[in-house]
C-alpha cells in the first residue's frame, strides 16, 4: 500500500480507465492527476470558477472528465490537455 499526498481535504477521487491514473478534487477546488504506476503527480491545476469542490467524473473511455463545485458549475477538462498544466475547460 502507498500514499498520495495533496495539499487539502479531497472531495472526491475517480480512477481513469485507460491510463492507471486517478484524478482528486480537492475543496479548495484543486485537482490532482496521479500516475498509479509510478506514484507520481502528473498534473495539478484549479478548477475554474470553482468556490468549494464537490463531485468529480471521468468519462468511460478517459478522455475527459468533470469536476462540479458547491456553485453549481460542472467543468468539463480534456484529460490529455490537463497533463500540460493549466487545462481550460
Amino acid at each position: 500500500l502507498f500514499g498520495l499526498k495533496v495539499n487539502a481535504p479531497i472531495s472526491s477521487v475517480v480512477f481513469g480507465e485507460a491510463k492507471n491514473c486517478v484524478y482528486m478534487l480537492c475543496e479548495t477546488g484543486e485537482v490532482y492527476t496521479f500516475d498509479l504506476r509510478t506514484r507520481r503527480c502528473l498534473s495539478r491545476h484549479f478548477d475554474e470558477g470553482a468556490v468549494k469542490g464537490t463531485s468529480m467524473a471521468c468519462s468511460k473511455d478517459g478522455s475527459t472528465y468533470a469536476c462540479g463545485s458547491s456553485s453549481g458549475v460542472v467543468n468539463i477538462y480534456d484529460s490529455k490537455a490537463a497533463t500540460g498544466g493549466g487545462p481550460r475547460p
